[in-house]
């Protein structure tokens, strides 16, 4: 009896230690002397069923670390925010806080325009919660893979406004539509990228006179668009057979003749896909990143 008396002590001492505990860390979190990890999805940016975004939130946040805003790809006509989900873990567990947005797609009426409009809508929800969600207000890292890659790297260069970003990071991404010998070569093969670029431009090209390329090719490229010369870095595989790495190759030459901080990663035998979507990081894109991140605060 003395026994069974004695364990039930221990257990409700226990219950309350662990009571006690837990409103503790309730309380310190309430009045922001603590921070947990946390993960909050689906958070609204705006009217519509595309302007959203997840939100994970280290439990060593400030404002002076670093905040990343992933773009996922899909050609600018499909896709969603999960498709980066795993790279988001990464950095989450590597300390750092992001974002991952989904965007509107492109159609007849929709082209790259209305995407930077939701770039920039996303932005403006992060700056109204930095305060809230103990982040910085500004200076944010963009991050995109393939046609993400395209809009951060489109959005960082020209559409940003009050310097809301100090770098920029792209996976595979195309950076110049008004290459020439690409076009052809795209038509003549009747390659199925075209008709998603000539929605995400605006126009469509002729089939038979393709040249010369038109201005809205030239004005959605990033490579003929850089008004503001922000650190960048380029991720490529050079078995890329949806983007060719010569579009990482142009711009990073570009912007070395204009004296704009950048580095080139190739990855040789990754495809488009640069292992992203594998349970195994094998192209350690998590370091490479974290590690530019940091270069770059």
């Amino acid at each position: 009896m003395k026994k069974r008396t004695a364990y039930k002590f221990y257990l409700l001492s226990v219950l309350m230690t662990l009571t006690f505990s837990s409103c503790e860390k309730e309380k310190e979190i309430a009045i922001g002397t603590r921070q947990e990890n946390q993960r909050l999805y689906d958070v609204q940016y705006g009217t519509g069923l595309r302007r959203e975004m997840d939100v994970f939130l280290h439990e060593d946040r400030s404002s002076d670390k670093p905040f990343i805003i992933f773009l996922h790809g899909g050609s600018w006509e499909y896709g969603n925010k999960l498709l980066l989900s795993g790279m988001q873990e990464n950095v989450l567990k590597n300390g750092y806080s992001s974002a991952s947005i989904n965007y509107s797609f492109v159609n007849l009426t929709t082209d790259y325009k209305k995407l930077m409009d939701d770039v920039h809508a996303s932005i403006n929800q992060i700056q109204k919660n930095a305060s809230n969600w103990n982040i910085r207000p500004n200076q944010y890292i963009l991050v995109g893979h393939s046609a993400g890659a395209h809009l951060s790297l489109l959005y960082a260069y020209n559409y940003q406004r009050k310097g809301e970003v100090k770098g920029v990071v792209s996976l595979a991404g195309p950076t110049d539509f008004s290459d020439e010998k690409l076009v052809l070569e795209m038509v003549k093969k009747n390659h199925p990228l075209i008709k998603q670029i000539e929605l995400m431009a605006g126009i469509g090209i002729s089939r038979l006179f393709p040249l010369p390329v038109p201005e809205q090719f030239i004005n959605a490229s990033p490579l003929h668009n850089i008004e503001n010369p922000i650190p960048t870095l380029l991720i490529h595989g050079t078995a890329d057979k949806t983007v060719d790495i010569s579009q990482s190759v142009a711009l990073s030459k570009v912007l070395t003749e204009k004296k704009v901080a950048n580095e080139f990663i190739k990855l040789e035998s990754a495809s488009h896909m640069l292992g992203l979507f594998e349970t195994e990081d094998k192209y350690n894109l998590t370091n490479l990143l974290i590690n530019w991140v940091e270069k770059n605060n």
